[in-house]
């Protein structure tokens, strides 16, 4: 299978090194599919789904895939079903294509070396250790590890990644979408990857490597970068690198010490930053043995007085993370009822306090306090239109699940045409509770009290199969005028199945009135890929060829002067 194109440059890098490294285990194949765990800050499970030669689609565990985006993990389990099938004698590999590995030069070094001259291999080497400041240090730390020996590397670690920081920025420290994956990969090489050495159970090395990580991860932080995924693969290096000198050395004293340490650089990035929160996740997962609580807690009070009377988004944000958490090690901690109760009483006004509340209820089938809450937070949150609206659906189950159905009709009514603006699941759940003759009135006054409110009623007439009505309303997005073609294309798509194929007719001299419109401007290879893009949107249509053809016959006239339109155009011109 080719892949390696789906993933950027450096998620590449770093997938090879995780398979490289031996991070890749529990590999399996099955019908289309494979499946395998890869080790990082945690275990992920990753599956690669196949058909045929082609990848159909990739998962993975990771928080980096969440929002759909190609990891590293997903890079490694690939890289190592490739090894495994050239292993089988599967490989797809011609001679001499390397795809982006390194080549191994093992043998040859060996060959030179052995014909060598004992002392002019002396010189040699120290030549090396002495012109490479890195690979010199790494060389004393190897041979004659000592309290000066550790201080000069951790002091080399550091200046090693400012001499990164200088050679990947401008003159204003900021460093560009062009270096910043160069910046991210030589950090984690050169330097994190570099330290990895000293987690090995020793106390005075696992502080100089933690210490010298976190100097990096400072640097990083306080960077202004264009981002793109970076920062959470550096980030991600330094938690596994933290989380190995934690597991390999059990040592309280060294453990307050990174305790400590991390509180400060979280507090000092700011609570409302990525890095800052990936610290706070990392602390609230690695030290939960009773020496560390008093810290937790202590440090928590000091947030919770912070942010206590912050009116802002971040401040209220961060208050309620930090209540959450003081309550969750409260719960741990086996603190009265009476007393965490007070605690939750005291910040009340806090949606996640009750929603973490309505949670309790609901799983101890408490419905009538669950309903109680639901309309008192409503109110409580009357400015928040999407936390009301799904305390008002969770209202809505619960006076089903007691057979009020009256007062769930009136719930999902106000649902659909106030707290939602139009939500689908509220009417269509709505329209179960009347006679057909019922809900052609309800449905009406659902659409006059939405429309008054200037809300887009499409969704709801596509739902109940009004065509005629679907389709007026979709001409009159397309009267808006020039400018808003792409957007009207997209919107025609979003409806078109639910007008086809009564209206294919209307539908086809739409798409071909709004490409005419679009191919009127000039503009870069990406406009003219668009173009030919919607055309292909518009040959599933009867009749479609015969238009596209006229289209690109008067293309190829009028707009000869536009190289890269008719150069993108081609493969249409191949096409029909």
């Amino acid at each position: 299978m080719e892949w390696e194109y789906l993933f950027s440059p450096i998620i590449l890098e770093r997938g090879y090194d995780y398979f490289a490294y031996g991070h890749v285990s529990s590999l399996k194949q099955f019908d289309g599919e494979y499946e395998a765990v890869v080790s990082g800050t945690d275990d992920y499970v990753v599956h690669i789904y196949y058909e045929e030669e082609s990848i159909s689609d990739m998962e993975c565990t990771c928080p980096y895939a969440d929002d759909g985006k190609r990891c590293k993990h997903m890079a490694a389990v690939l890289y190592a079903i490739e090894n495994q099938q050239e292993a089988d004698g599967d490989s797809r590999l011609n001679e001499g294509d390397y795809r982006g590995k390194a080549f191994n030069n093992t043998e040859i070094i060996r060959e030179i070396v052995s014909g060598m001259d004992p002392e002019d291999m002396r010189r040699e080497l120290i030549s090396v250790l002495v012109n490479d400041e890195n690979l010199g240090a790494g060389f004393i730390m190897r041979y004659t590890r000592s309290k000066e020996s550790i201080a000069h590397y951790v002091t080399n670690m550091t200046q090693t990644a400012r001499i990164i920081f200088q050679q990947c920025s401008d003159k204003h420290g900021f460093v560009d979408w062009r270096n910043a994956s160069t910046f991210m990969s030589r950090l984690i090489d050169e330097v994190i990857d570099a330290l990895r050495s000293f987690a090995t159970g020793d106390v005075a090395e696992g502080k100089a490597a933690f210490d010298a990580s976190l100097y990096v991860y400072d640097l990083y932080a306080n960077t202004a970068i264009d981002d793109d995924g970076q920062t959470q693969i550096f980030t991600e290096a330094c938690l596994e690198l933290w989380a190995d000198i934690l597991s390999n050395t059990n040592d309280y004293t060294l453990a307050k010490h990174i305790l400590d340490k991390l509180i400060f650089q979280s507090d000092k990035i700011g609570t409302d930053e990525y890095m800052a929160a990936q610290i706070d996740g990392f602390i609230s997962e690695q030290f939960n043995e009773d020496g560390f609580v008093a810290t937790k807690l202590e440090r928590l009070d000091a947030r919770i007085k912070r942010y206590e009377n912050d009116t802002s988004w971040s401040g209220g944000y961060n208050l309620s993370k930090s209540v959450m958490e003081r309550m969750r090690i409260m719960e741990e901690l086996g603190n009265p009822p009476n007393e965490i109760e007070a605690f939750r009483h005291k910040f009340w006004h806090l949606s996640a306090v009750r929603e973490a509340r309505m949670m309790e209820l609901e799983s101890a089938g408490k419905t009538e306090e669950l309903m109680q809450l639901l309309a008192q937070s409503k109110e409580l949150d009357r400015d928040l239109p999407g936390l009301v609206s799904k305390y008002s659906r969770k209202l809505a189950d619960c006076y089903k699940k007691t057979d009020e159905i009256e007062k769930l009709k009136e719930e999902l009514f106000t649902c659909a045409t106030v707290y939602s603006h139009g939500d689908t699941n509220a009417f269509s759940e709505l329209k179960q509770y009347y006679s057909d003759a019922e809900w052609a009135l309800k449905r009406e006054e659902i659409f006059t009290s939405l429309l008054k409110r200037r809300v887009d009623i499409k969704p709801l007439l596509a739902t109940e199969g009004l065509k005629a009505r679907l389709f007026e309303a979709l001409s009159s997005e397309v009267s808006r005028g020039d400018g808003f073609e792409k957007i009207i294309i997209m919107v025609i798509g979003k409806y078109e199945s639910a007008l086809r194929p009564e209206y294919d007719e209307k539908l086809l001299d739409m798409y071909e009135m709004l490409i005419q419109s679009m191919a009127k401007f000039a503009g870069g290879r990406s406009h003219y890929r668009e173009i030919v893009t919607n055309v292909r949107k518009m040959l599933k249509y009867p009749g479609a060829k015969e238009k596209a053809e006229k289209l690109l016959e008067s293309w190829r006239v009028w707009y000869s002067n536009r190289p890269a339109m008719q150069d993108e155009l081609r493969v249409l011109y191949r096409e029909i």
